[in-house]
């Protein structure tokens, strides 16, 4: 148990941090397994910033589940992940806690469209995640390995190409 301690709170610092960042905000947690650091991410949310939680169906409601219910600002919802970010996809993302299990093309994808600009999306690792798969996933997105979590973040734009000479060079010339 006292190997696990400081990874834990290591992650717990993290969520508490990237949580902070977004200020008057929307948070996305999904998966069962992102229960765990929900009461992190509380604890680093304004009072202007939501928390949304993304459960399976047929999961069974949990006591993590029940204390975050009690929360005003956070809403519980069971549903497909990719149905449910179709069914919301007017809004825009600050942040996205996701378990490694619900990773899939047509997520990321969904998410990469609803990620407001440098908003970030933490991926808690498990003993059976694979980096180089997540890291083909989120090919559009910055990333780095913070340790105890990958993270990724939605580039602002596509860097276009630099056009050399133009007005500048025209004008030397006269």
């Amino acid at each position: 148990m006292n190997d696990l301690a400081p990874k834990t709170r290591n992650v717990d610092q993290l969520m508490i941090a990237f949580a902070s960042m977004a200020c008057n905000g929307l948070i996305l947690a999904v998966g069962e397994s992102t229960l765990f650091f929900c009461s992190s991410i509380l604890r680093g949310m304004d009072a202007m910033t939501r928390l949304v939680v993304n459960l399976p169906e047929d999961s069974p409601k949990s006591d993590a589940e029940n204390e975050l219910v009690m929360d005003l600002r956070v809403a519980v919802h069971r549903q497909t992940p990719v149905d449910f970010l179709k069914d919301i996809s007017q809004h825009s993302l600050n942040l996205v806690i996701l378990c490694n299990e619900e990773i899939s093309p047509m997520l990321v994808d969904q998410l990469s469209k609803m990620l407001s600009a440098g908003g970030c999306v933490l991926v808690p690792k498990t003993e059976n995640i694979k980096t180089e798969e997540q890291q083909v996933e989120f090919s559009d997105f910055h990333q780095v390995d913070v340790g105890d979590c990958l993270l990724f973040v939605n580039k602002p734009f596509q860097q276009e190409n630099v056009r050399r000479g133009g007005r500048r060079a025209r004008l030397a010339e006269v």
